[in-house]
């Protein structure tokens, strides 16, 4: 099972890179890192240490307490995806009959 603060971060953290128009590899450029590292991150996978944090948020200008503040809002709702686009769980179509 993934930490669920490595999980609220990439969600945080996907949401204001989107809000700012950004893909993951102009994040990865301006921050110094690996395209696949921000993914990872992004997943929950990869855990950001506090040297990546202020990379991250730098690339994005934003503060560095915008993203914990938005990781603590995904911690407290998890389910909420604010419009992102991105949904947890599929919906079930149930198969229709003739």
């Amino acid at each position: 099972m993934r930490d669920p603060v490595a999980v609220a971060f990439g969600r945080a953290l996907r949401e204001q890179r989107r809000a700012r128009g950004m893909t993951q590899e102009v994040v990865a450029h301006e921050a110094d890192v690996c395209r696949t590292f921000v993914s990872q991150i992004e997943r929950g996978i990869c855990r950001a240490t506090i040297t990546t944090l202020f990379k991250l948020s730098g690339a994005l200008g934003v503060e560095p307490a915008a993203l914990i503040d938005r990781t603590e809002d995904r911690l407290k709702n998890p389910r909420s995806d604010k419009g992102n686009g991105t949904s947890r769980h599929r919906a079930e179509v149930a198969p229709t009959t003739q």
